[in-house]
């Protein structure tokens, strides 16, 4: 019990830092602009239209590649220095022990992942925020422009045609899809935290970012690689772009089933976290300045 709230402690420490880290302030920066790039021609439409939409766009909010392509971006910066190793790290580490150090580095990036995915939905909620109604059920608008896109055009409003998919609205509820949604993006962020840790920690500093940038260059040119190479199997590889339903069965129907997304990611996680703590047990620790 005593390691766990050391645990704990270490995850409340490395957030206590974010308020000095221009890092923090740049992501939040990034998407907060995206966020308003990505979704203002909805408070426009409304406007237009004379309508409110729901709050139930969560789903919707990494349906376009380039959108899931940023959020893993996003990802890979925020755990880039992972198992974040700084200037205090030496003293903490004695104080704990190496297990529990490393452990709640881990747990921090769960932690981190999270707070980032609540960030990015808020976000959205305060872009639309002038335009939102609340709605049991998807609501009109929504619903509209899921069936007929081209609604948007009428309005001179590109940027939001194809936004909501129809895939999604058939097949799940409001609150299964956010819900289903909001796990995704953490499971991803998750997996990209861990990723970078422990390559970092298994080969050397740095290599953990090379091989997430590898990773999120396959997720991020799939759609133009898969046709050409090998077809849609490639979605079963492209781990950057599962962090959204719409790439999923049953919501695309060349996409991996939920099963193997969560079951993939899940064993990818807790392999790589085994052999990290293994590691940083067993090797001496280099200190940056």
């Amino acid at each position: 019990m005593s390691d766990i709230r050391t645990e704990i402690l270490c995850v409340r420490s490395n957030i206590g830092k974010w308020w000095s880290k221009s890092l923090i302030y740049v992501i939040a920066v990034i998407v907060l602009i995206y966020s308003v790039w990505n979704l203002s021609w909805i408070n426009s439409f409304c406007s237009a239209a004379g309508m409110r939409i729901s709050p139930w766009i969560i789903p919707f909010l990494l349906g376009g590649h380039a959108m899931r392509t940023t959020y893993g971006f996003l990802t890979v910066l925020l755990f880039s220095t992972a198992p974040f190793l700084e200037n205090d790290a030496p003293f903490v580490i004695v104080r704990t022990g190496k297990a529990t150090w490393i452990k709640g580095q881990l747990l921090y990036i769960a932690v981190a992942s999270l707070l980032l995915t609540l960030f990015i939905v808020c976000s959205a909620w305060l872009v639309i925020l002038p335009s939102m109604g609340f709605a049991a059920e998807w609501g009109s608008v929504i619903e509209l422009l899921a069936n007929y896109p081209n609604e948007v055009l009428k309005y001179g409003l590109t940027d939001g045609w194809g936004f909501f998919s129809l895939s999604v609205i058939n097949n799940a509820s409001p609150l299964s899809a956010s819900l289903l949604t909001i796990f995704l993006m953490w499971l991803n962020g998750v997996f990209s935290g861990v990723l970078i840790l422990s390559f970092n920690v298994l080969v050397k500093p740095g290599i953990g970012v090379v091989a997430a940038g590898v990773l999120l260059f396959v997720s991020a040119f799939s759609v133009y690689l898969a046709p050409i190479f090998v077809g849609p199997i490639m979605n079963y590889f492209t781990v950057y772009s599962w962090s959204s339903i719409i790439v999923i069965s049953p919501f695309y129907s060349e996409g991996p089933n939920l099963f193997y997304v969560v079951g993939v990611q899940g064993f990818l996680i807790l392999t790589l976290s085994v052999l990290s703590v293994i590691s940083f047990c067993r090797r001496d620790i280099v200190f940056r300045r």
